[in-house]
């Protein structure tokens, strides 16, 4: 039996041998619906002449299934099959407060990548602006989520869905001020101060919101956080849009604040630049990160498990005025420090040591400070820096990947 409502042809409702088909032609289950079924009132049964609820089923029940493998703001079918095995997606949930009672079902069907579950506008799923669907040695994950006309709740997640990572999380600096020359520091207590005669007035169109533009001449930013002068484990990361690719610069320091200490010398320090060096001789077309004293002879490339003097992870780079996610992990200071350097989300290099004596940070006096060392004419960022964050603990690859993804 075949039910046209309009007469033109399209048959809204079916019924065959299977079943009862709501907007399908061949239903597949007992009841099988693609779209929106209304019932005014009653109770509607299938399989049964005594239906006991608004919607009674004694047999199966089959749903519309999407699969995507590209960007998708989601609609009709509720059981999504999302396929990252070509780049990372995002799938976006629409505005809660036209799709009261809606559930989707969200499922990763492979292990390459990373699917990004977020609300159209500025929603939020529990508080939450995005989940990452990551998969990991337990499975495939998936997440189900319900609106109540208001906003979306998780009602289910499984394997690996994560958030972005707050824990540990010591510092976040935004750069949202736009007059004075104080930073706040929207997680932790860690102001910063500028200094170069810039203002907070320098902020641009960032990455997340605004960015610092720094000159590349003479402007930095202090710090009063020295957390990372005792940190067992440790992550620095930001995004950094460079202009200038033609000098050595760095674009975040701490270390041993003497005369002196621009980045390369005989003092202890932490630094991240653009430009490194191959046999003690700069050379273009790449970043850098470096973490000891460089009094023994430099090490590059940095050559795994070695007795050199410092930690120092490299990654080809030559993309001027674009921005570009950094992160740099370390982890074991104490005994046998390991160092791992990601660019946009990927892991680019490891490098460990077994010299812990090299490590030493017992001289660094200056705290952490952005756009170039202290007390040095030279060596000075010019590019802007935008969401800088300092974690007291190594972060996981996944977790890496979900700050570049969000």
């Amino acid at each position: 039996m075949k039910l046209d409502a309009l007469s033109n042809g399209n048959y809204g409702v079916v019924l065959g041998t299977n079943g009862l088909g709501i907007g399908v032609t061949s239903p597949s289950s007992n009841l099988q619906v693609m779209g929106n079924a209304i019932l005014p009132q009653g109770n509607l049964g299938i399989g049964t002449t005594n239906p006991r609820s608004t919607l009674d089923i004694s047999g199966t029940l089959g749903f519309g299934i999407q699969s995507v493998s590209a960007n998708t703001t989601l609609a009709g079918n509720t059981l999504i099959l999302a396929d990252a095995s070509a780049s990372n997606i995002t799938l976006t949930l629409p505005d809660p407060t036209t799709v009261a009672g809606r559930i989707y079902d969200i499922k990763k069907v492979n292990g390459l990548n990373q699917v990004r579950v977020k609300v159209s506008g500025s929603g939020n799923m529990d508080d939450q602006t995005n989940y990452f669907l990551t998969t990991t040695s337990v499975g495939y994950p998936y997440i189900k989520v319900l609106s109540n006309g208001t906003r979306w709740y998780v009602l289910a997640r499984a394997a690996s869905v994560g958030l972005v990572p707050s824990g540990n999380l010591s510092s976040t600096w935004l750069f949202s001020e736009t007059s004075g020359n104080t930073l706040a520091d929207s997680t932790g207590s860690f102001t910063g101060t500028l200094d170069g005669g810039f203002t907070m007035a320098n902020t641009i169109s960032g990455k997340v919101g605004t960015a610092l533009s720094f000159d590349g001449v003479d402007d930095n930013v202090i710090t009063t956080s020295n957390v990372l002068k005792t940190a067992e484990n440790f992550s620095v990361v930001m995004w950094f849009y460079a202009r200038d690719l033609s000098r050595r610069q760095l674009m975040f320091w701490e270390g041993n604040n003497v005369a002196g200490a621009n980045g390369w010398g005989s003092n202890s320090e932490f630094h991240a630049h653009i430009r490194d060096l191959i046999s003690n001789t700069e050379v273009s077309g790449n970043l850098g990160v470096f973490l000891g004293n460089v009094e023994s002879p430099y090490e590059y490339p940095p050559n795994t498990g070695n007795t050199g003097s410092a930690l120092h992870c490299t990654a080809a780079f030559s993309s001027a005025n674009t921005w570009t996610h950094f992160a740099v992990t370390v982890r074991n200071m104490s005994n046998s420090p390991v160092m791992n350097l990601y660019i946009n989300g990927a892991l680019v290099q490891t490098d460990s040591q077994s010299n812990t004596h090299a490590m030493d940070r017992s001289t660094w006096n200056g705290n952490f400070g952005m756009g170039g060392p202290y007390r040095s004419s030279i060596r000075h960022f010019d590019g802007a820096l935008d969401d800088v964050r300092i974690y007291t603990k190594e972060l996981s690859e996944e977790e890496v990947l979900q700050l570049y993804s969000q």
